[in-house]
This record gives C-alpha cells, structure tokens and sequence, in this order.
C-alpha cells in the first residue's frame, strides 16, 4: 500500500487514541451533588464545617487566582449503576485532594500537564461495591492553581510588561459520578502501547507495517462499541503481547517519580498541597499495585507532610519501612549547586541525611538533582564525604549546543574525587512510561555497549503529580514485549548496585557539569541572590562567636531552624530566580528576619562572652586569614578617636558624623579598642579623580570609568581600555525570560551608563569618589573606596532600578595575556579557558564564580571580586560581571526596585593564590563584628589561629549529634599544603569525622595545644572536638 495512504490509517489511529477515548471510558455517568466554600487561604479539614458554602454546576468558574476551596460533593447512586465499578470524574481546572471521614488525605487529582497531553488526573476510583441508593459523599480541597501554577500569559510584544496571570483555570469541567469501563480503559492503554512502537519504527521498517495492520484492525473490531473492548483486547493479546523481547533488550529499570518544586510557578505555601496530593496519590497505587516502587526526595518535604498530615505521613513511613517508597537524594532540598556555598552544600547533606536517617533509619547513598542547572566541579567530594556514592541528574539533556556525551559515567571532581553518576536516556524525569519513549531511550543510551539497564523516572512532576495508574499500566504491558526494552520495577539504590562493580570500565568526566541552558540564573532576582549570600555569611559568623562559648550555651534548636530556612531558599528554582513574585515576597522577608536574627543572637553571644566596657569595643574577626578592612563603628561611639588594645592610636576618620577605623584583625581573632581622647580625624575633600596609595594609582574619567590603574609595585598599566564601563544590554531571550540569556547578547547593547562625579574625600583610613548616575528610569550611586596598603578598589553601588528587559553589567579590559581565567567555586577554585577556540568554549559566554574571578599571567594579574554577584564573562583579556536583570516572566516585577552590592577591581603581583586574592575576597564577604560596650576579658575563640598557607578554617560549630565541636579546613591553593591549628585548649580528644559528623575516621594526634594538619589539593577535612572533663 503507497506510504501516504498509510500515514492516513496512522492518523485515523492517533486521532482516536488522542481525542475520543476518554470520553468512551466514562460514558454512564451522573451529575454529582456540589457546594463549595472559597477561602483566600487552605483552611483546614477541622475547620471546613464552620465556612460559608454555595451550590456550584459544571461550567461555572470559580474562585480567584490562589484561592483556595471545600468542594462538598455528594451523590445517590443509581439503581442501574449498583454492583458496577464507580468512580468520581473530578476536574475543577485545578487541583484537588480528596479526603477520607477522618481528615486523611487518599488522592490527588489534577487536569493537565505540559508534558502529556493526556495526563489528566480526574478520575478516582471509588470501588464496585455499592448497591443502589447508597450515599457517596466526600470533602475534596481545592485549589485554584493548576499543575504550574496560575497561567502567564507571554506577550508576543516583548516592550510591553507581562500581565497578571488569570486566564484559562478554575472552569468546573467535571463534576461527575461514572460507571469505569474498565475494558474500554485497558484496550486503550493497550493500543496506546503499540501505537508507540508503531512510532518508533516507522513505517518503512516491518516492524511498524505489522503494528500499523494490529491497530488498524482492532479499531474495525472495535467499531465504537465499548461491548466490543474485551475482544479487542483478546485479539492484541494473540497479535501482539505475546511476543516476548528480544534476548539482547535493554533493561528499562523503572522508578516511579514525582519531581516537586518547592517554589516555582507557586509559592511554597502551595507546595506543601503538592505534596500530600502526590505522596496521597502514590500511596494507592502502591496499595493496587505490589510491584510498583515510588522514589520522593527531598526531606522538606517529608517534613511538610509530617507536620501537616500526620496519618499520611504514618503511610509513607509504612511503605518506607516495606522497601517499596524509596527515599532519595541526601539534601534537605534540591539545592541549586552553582550560587550556594560551600558550607551550604554541606548543611544541605547534614540536614538531608539526618532526617531521614531519624526518621526511617534509612541512610541514603545518592545524590537526586534531576532538574538543576548546572553542577560544582567540587560536588563529587562533597558527595562522598557526606557519605553518598552516586549521582543523578538528566538536565544536561537541556544543553543548547552541546550534546553530552555519556548516560552512565564516572565523575570526577576537581580534587580528584570520583562519583559513579547517571544520566536517564530518556532524557526526561517526568516520563509516562511509554513504549514511544521508552524504545528511544534504549537506542541513544550511550553505555548500552557496556551495562545492560538505565533508569527510568516515569510519573509527572516539577509541579508533583507522580505516576497516575495509566502510567503502571503501561510498564506492565512492556515488561516482556517484542520491539522494547523488558520492563523491571525498581529502586535507584538498587540500579546503582547493579551498576557499581562495572564503573571500572564507564568514561570519566573531569571537572564541572556546565549547564548549557539558563545562564541568566546566575542574575535574576538579585535581592534574593545577595540575602542568600549575606545569610550564609552572617550564620558561619555566628557560629564562630558560640563555639568560643560552653556548648550548653549554644542555640542548637534555633540554629537548626535558622539554617533550614536559608537552605529551603537554595531550592532550585528559588535562589535562581526562576520563580513567581508570591515566592520573592517571602524570600526576602525569610532573609531579612534570618539576618535580624542572627545580629540579635550574635550581640547575645557577645553578652556572654565579653566584659562590660563603657568606652570599649570588641572586632571580631571570624575568618581565618588576616584583614585589614574600614569599620564603621556604631553612632554610640561618638566621634572619638580610636586605640588599639595596647593603647596605641589607631587610624580613625569622620565620615558624615560616623567614626570609620582601620586596623589589622588576626585571624579568628578577638580584639579590643577603645575611645580615645580627641576626635577622629574628619576627611578631607578630594579635588581630583584619582584614588592613590603607596603600591598603586587609579584614575577615573568625568563619567566613572576607570581610565588608569598604574600598578607602582610592577611599574605597569592595568589598563587595556576604560574599566567599569556600565553597559545596558536589551535583554530579551528567545524562550525562558528570567532563566537565559542568549549567545548574542553583546550584540544587542542598549548603550553605556555615564556618571557624574558628585563628591570625593581623603583620609588615613580610605579615600573615595562618590559618581551619581540619572540614566532613563533608573538611578545609582557609586561610592568607590581605596584603602591604603591595599590595591583592592571597592565600587560599593547603590541602585533604585527601574529597566524592563534590560541587562547592566561592568566590563574591566586589562592588560593581562593568559590562557585561562580562575573562579571561586565552592571550597575550590576552577580553571576555565578564556579564548573560544572549540565550541563548548564559546558555549561558556557565562559562567558562575562564587566571590571572585581572576585572570593572571606570569607577572601578574587581576581579580574581580563581588559580595553577592555570581554570572562572569571572562573572554580574552576582558573581565566582564552582570550586575542586574529586569526579566518579566515569571515574575512581571522581578528585580524593580533597590538594590545594594559591591564588586571590587584588585591587580596583583604573582598568581591569585600567591596575592591573597582568595583572602581579600572571603574580607569583602565578611567584614569583621564591632561589638560596642566591651572588651574581650578572658574571652578566647575555640581555634585562636591557623599557621600555614594554603589553609583555611572555615567553619567551628557545635556538633549535631554530641556536645563536641565541628571544625572543618579546607586546602585552598590547589596543592598539598600543611599548617598547625593552635587550639585554646589542651583537655580536648580530637577525631576526623565526614561531612555529615557520621563517621570516626581516626583520632589526631595533638602535641599540647597544636594539630599539625597536612591536606591534598583542594581537600576538605571536618574534625570533632571533644573535652575529656569540664566543657570550656
């Protein structure tokens, strides 16, 4: 038969299967009894009976955007319906949770996903024991938001802003009590099926023509007679099921999923619905099915179910305990790994692990990132030491240019880690089973010449949802079929170990898992950006005060929530900036009140551990390394003059009525001044646009460009061209506003922003210019700031911002010939080329650098250093970080208002690491502590000081689990370096544990008070102090 008529008999197949069926499956049906309560907020199942309810029909709308409802929802049933299976047939243009007589949750129903037109979960099977005139009743809560969320309406006219989302949901669609054809349902699900193999092979292949003839027959036996299905089903069975797979298929090992964003699309108020909706939803099929296993990560979440629906959350630990709900991935959130710390990163394994650990004695061994952009070259390290072995994500599927090359390998990180990783083949997390996907996953599964299995993640998600009874149905169809991959029912933790003992002969990756895709991420939502990094910075201050202190006056309890807040906001979606303003508002008020907090507690420490001192102050320097930075000290002191704690005077100036002082801080350091008599020495103006000291000169034209940087150390120019040049770039992205930025976009610069000097002053603590800028709608203000003894220039920048679709970023040419440019990375740095000789070079236009970047020849080089920027173009010798965005979509308002940061231009002698470029960084993020009104006493931090290079104290906190301290240091410089950590203290047992305190690695030897500690490159070490007697 010619191929065009075939493709007819194709279409007349998919046409059936895409838009007829469903209605064939729920034919007999009657009107449900409905009335429903709307509330602007969930109101709670104890409380549904005292609302306000109103009888509602289908095709009414309902409710407003987020608006939350009790559907009550009863029926009679038929005489002719008794003894038949029943279901409700639930669609609100929204979503819902059907509750039992005792509050439980028992399912969640949603009506529509972007991934699978024919997901739509609005059917609940209610049983086929009812007789006639029995009562059916049910409360179901409703929300007003669809799977993603309120609709968004993406204008074609790209000036114009983005309206209020409100289109398109709360329409009541289905009301409805039904008869469930079972039969019919079945006989699509089967046709479904075979209509994918149809697909995948085409038809020129003989495989296609003989599925193309199955189907083409079972719609003429079929004929629009539901009596008709188990003949149908019957002749498919014959035809076509009973064939087995091939002896050389892949195994499909499939897992059910559900991938839920904790704020995305909405705010996370709404995410603890999801949940239940999902795991609820999970729970039966689990209780239909017994081969069927459901995987959930994330320990949020869980806790949000344990808090919020108990008797559900007894459910889950039921099938946890079975083997049958596999929890996954040992973060507490599926954190985004590029802008989150270090530290973070750690506290994310800490918190994750422990949970669930405490909660279901399960340890897990993987690390679950499906849905994240783009991965920390030092991840795998921080993997394995907080005891995880494996890695899984599919995002790098997404990649824009690039395809990468492997499904199943091994990563390797920058300190020569490995972690056994994979990627699913059928590059999707959110996939329905199908044979269609299914088959084309085995064929481009690039190890299939080594492994016999990859991993399937089957069941709706990013919005939750998980796996509804088609998608079983049809892994159950293919478990042993010809023309796909044999099907196996599966945990991942199993799938790893099946894998593990062949990772001797998978690839390696080395170095980070670049992201493709979404490199406006590292720009969007700036306030959330710099409030996560402020948040970061402020706890591990924190903590460094209270382990100066006994551990029983430590705040563990409060700590812990603190902490679990700000990881919360490192969600994938949230700390990106991918996500609706709902979840803004309340991100930013979650940082404002954590820093609040944490000032409030770190002035109760200084209570404890400081003396009383009218005249006196206490800095607190918490990092390891020394610094020498400009202190504002508070408007209590006055406007006197400053000594150090050996009575010398200390460099002190007036600065609108303020006292800023400057003086050299040891690291981990507690250090006393006092007012002295006379006043501060007031600043004096500056007439000129240069900022000068003994080591280097810079010069600044009338607009705030940097026109010379003269390096009087090497008797050099910096300086290619203008540095600080402020571009304005149109920002409109082909797809995804508030995630890319595209490959051209230097080609489509707005202009340049040109300032106008209003101010400068001199002093013995630092000079300044202070640059205006009036520039559209938008307004800024510059103060840049030169310390003497110092050639790190701070552009500290004030912004009321007001640009739609814009981009700003500042660009800094430098004379300055290398091969590749280094970025801060979480407890590492990273090497990346700065030409675009290959195409995976030129497709890092954007990368992630955490606190700064630099560039560096033989000679010399220079930093560009921020304290809450992430997104850097380092391409030849321009150095080049964006400043702010003003995408519309998803959230029509992002970015517009004030905003506070401060980057920093440093030329250096010798390499980063040699120029104490990674200190004068970690000093731009951590200004020491002033603490008015006391001297240190006998006051002594647990670990005065840190000798050697190369050596960094990061953290010293109480321990989880013990009344012991945590100190963890890391190797920074790249190489093997050495030290000795001085401790306060001799009584004290020291042993190295992991990352998540689970592990005895082994006792330290101590000689008195010293540790000498010896670390590879880049190595991160956690120790656990322990006092043999009375706790200090």
């Amino acid at each position: 038969m010619d191929e065009k008529i075939l493709l007819k008999y194709q279409r007349r197949i998919d046409d059936f299967l895409s838009s007829v069926s469903d209605n064939l499956v729920y034919r007999d049906y009657i009107p449900l009894t409905v009335e429903a309560a709307i509330t602007p907020e969930p109101v709670p199942f104890a409380d549904r009976l005292n609302l306000d309810y109103h009888p509602v029909h289908e095709r009414e709308s309902w409710g407003y955007d987020w608006a939350s409802a009790w559907f009550h929802v009863t029926a009679e049933v038929p005489e002719e319906f008794a003894g038949k299976e029943l279901c409700l047939r639930f669609h609100v243009g929204g979503e819902a949770l059907v509750f039992d007589e005792n509050g439980v949750p028992v399912y969640g129903l949603t009506g529509y996903s972007v991934f699978d037109e024919l997901y739509c979960k609005e059917r609940m099977v209610i049983g086929s024991g009812f007789k006639a005139h029995d009562k059916v009743e049910y409360y179901i809560e409703c929300a007003a938001n669809g799977l993603f969320g309120c609709p968004l309406p993406r204008p074609h006219d790209v000036t114009t802003p983005v309206a209020t989302c409100g289109v398109g949901s709360r329409l009541l669609k289905h009301m409805r009590l039904c008869i469930f054809d079972r039969d019919t349902w079945g006989m699509l699900l089967d046709m479904r099926i075979l209509n994918g193999i149809l697909k995948s092979c085409g038809l020129k292949d003989y495989r296609g023509k003989r599925m193309l003839k199955i189907l083409t027959d079972a719609m003429d036996l079929f004929n629009y007679d539901c009596s008709n299905a188990p003949k149908v089903r019957a002749m498919l069975k014959e035809k076509a099921f009973s064939a087995p797979a091939e002896y050389s298929a892949l195994t499909a090992w499939s897992v059910g999923h559900g991938h839920l964003d904790v704020g995305w699309l909405w705010p996370v108020r709404e995410s603890i619905r999801k949940a239940a909706r999902t795991f609820s939803s999970q729970i039966v099929l689990m209780e239909k099915y017994p081969e069927y296993v459901f995987g959930a990560s994330q320990a949020v979440l869980y806790e949000m179910i344990k808090e919020n629906y108990p008797a559900l959350y007894e459910k889950v630990r039921h099938y946890v305990q079975s083997g049958r709900w596999e929890v996954q991935g040992g973060m507490y959130v599926e954190a985004d790994c590029n802008l989150t710390s270090g530290e973070s990163l750690v506290r994310q394994f800490l918190h994750g692990k422990n949970f669930f650990r405490d909660e279901f004695g399960v340890e897990v061994k993987n690390l679950w990132l499906p849905d994240v952009f783009g991965y920390s070259a030092n991840l795998p390290q921080i993997i394995r030491k907080s005891g995880c072995d494996y890695f899984l994500t599919q995002k790098l599927s997404w990649n824009e240019f690039n395809t990468f090359p492997h499904n199943t390998f091994n990563w390797v990180g920058v300190d020569g880690t490995s972690v056994l990783s994979h990627f699913p083949p059928e590059n999707n997390y959110n996939a329905f089973g199908s044979s269609e996907q299914r088959i084309a996953a085995a064929n481009r599964f690039a190890e299939a010449g080594v492994m016999d299995a990859f991993m399937s993640l089957y069941g709706i998600g990013d919005g939750g949802g998980g796996a509804s009874e088609d998608f079983v149905e049809n892994n159950l169809r293919q478990k042993n079929l010809e023309g796909c991959p044999k099907v196996v029912f599966g945990r991942a933790d199993e799938f790893f170990e099946h894998i593990k003992d062949l990772s001797s002969e998978l690839p390696s990756w080395h170095g980070e898992l670049y992201f493709e895709l979404h490199r406006g991420t590292m720009t969007s939502q700036a306030r959330v950006k710099r409030g996560n990094r402020k948040c970061e910075q402020s706890l591990s201050a924190l903590e460094f005060l209270y382990s100066a202190l006994p551990v029983k006056e430590y705040p563990a309890a409060e700590l812990d929530k603190i902490w679990k807040n700000v990881l919360l906001n490192q969600f994938h979606d949230i700390l990106p900036g991918s996500s609706i303003h709902m979840v803004y508002e309340t991100a930013e008020k979650d940082h404002a009140r954590i820093l609040q907090r944490s000032e409030e507690l770190a002035r109760a420490a200084a209570g404890k551990l400081f003396e009383a001192s009218e005249k006196g102050a206490v800095l607190v320097n918490t990092l390891s390394c020394d610094v020498c930075e400009a202190v504002e000290l508070p408007e209590s002191w006055g406007t006197a003059q400053v000594c150090d704690a050996e009575g010398k005077m200390v460099a002190s100036q007036l600065e609108d009525g303020k006292v800023v002082t400057l003086l050299p801080l040891p690291g981990n350091s507690f250090n006393n001044i006092t007012q002295a008599p006379g006043k501060a020495v007031p600043v004096a103006p500056l007439n000129d646009l240069v900022l000068e000291n003994k080591l280097i000169r810079y010069e600044f034209n009338n607009s705030g460009q940097l026109i010379s940087a003269f390096d009087k150390e090497r008797n050099c120019e910096i300086m290619q061209a203008p540095g600080n040049v402020l571009s304005l770039y149109h920002d409109r992205p082909l797809n995804n506003e508030a995630w890319d930025i595209e490959v051209y976009y230097q080609h489509d610069k707005a202009g340049e922003w040109h300032g106008k000097l209003q101010s400068g002053f001199t002093g013995p603590v630092r000079s300044s210019l202070k640059f205006v800028y009036n520039n559209g709608q938008s307004a800024m203000e510059q103060q840049i700031f030169l310390r003497p003894g110092s050639k790190r220039l701070d552009f500290c920048t004030r912004i009321d911002w007001q640009e739609n679709r814009m981009m700003l970023r500042t660009s800094f040419p430098v004379n300055v010939a290398a091969s590749e440019a280094v970025y801060d990375i979480q407890y590492a740095y990273l090497k990346r080329p700065v030409a675009d000789n290959t195409i995976y070079d030129r497709a890092r236009f954007e990368c992630c650098g955490q606190r700064y970047a630099d560039i560096s020849d033989s000679l010399g080089g220079v930093a560009l250093m921020n304290d809450c920027k992430y997104g850097y173009r380092i391409k030849d010798n321009v150095m080049d970080l964006a400043l702010l965005r003003s995408p519309r979509h998803p959230d029509a308002r992002a970015d517009i208002g004030e905003h506070f940061f401060t980057y920093s231009f440093m030329p250096h002698s010798a390499d980063h690491v040699g120029s104490g470029v990674i200190d004068e960084a970690a000093a731009l993020n951590r200004q020491p502590c002033c603490f008015d009104g006391f001297q240190t006493g006998a006051a002594q931090p647990l670990c005065r000081q840190i000798a050697g290079k190369g050596i960094s104290l990061e953290i010293t906190k109480k321990a989880e689990r013990a009344d012991s301290w945590i100190v963890r240091v890391v190797e920074t410089a790249g190489k093997h370096s050495s030290g000795t950590l001085f401790w306060r203290d001799d009584n004290i047992s020291i042993h190295e544990t992991d990352l998540i305190e689970w592990a005895d690695l082994g006792s330290v030897e101590l000689n008195g008070k010293q540790q000498q500690i010896t670390l590879k490159p880049f190595e991160i070490k956690t120790y656990m102090v322990s006092y043999g007697s009375k706790d200090k």
